[in-house]
């Protein structure tokens, strides 16, 4: 039995994570429900990069790799800058 099928019933909220074309086998149950999180544009990508780093300015290089790599998901715009995870 999975973690998910324990939490029927509960009082918690557990917050899972995946990228687009993934169906978590999970996904039809009642008490599932799932929030759709559309992708940043670049300029808001950068704002979300520059809000991480705080006042160390990264180079424009390595926030160019991160926005290529993040894809515009703010989850992972967090986690691979540098000084964010």
């Amino acid at each position: 039995m999975s973690l998910i099928e324990n939490l029927a019933g509960a009082s918690i909220l557990l917050l899972v994570t995946y990228r687009p074309g993934y169906r978590p086998p999970w996904m039809e149950k009642s008490y599932v429900t799932q929030i759709a999180l559309h992708r940043l544009a670049p300029a808001a990508s950068r704002q979300v990069i520059h809000a991480v780093s705080g006042d160390e300015r990264l180079p424009e290089p390595m926030v160019d790799v991160i926005l290529a790599k993040a894809e515009g998901n703010p989850f992972f715009l967090v986690r691979l800058s540098p000084l964010g995870g």
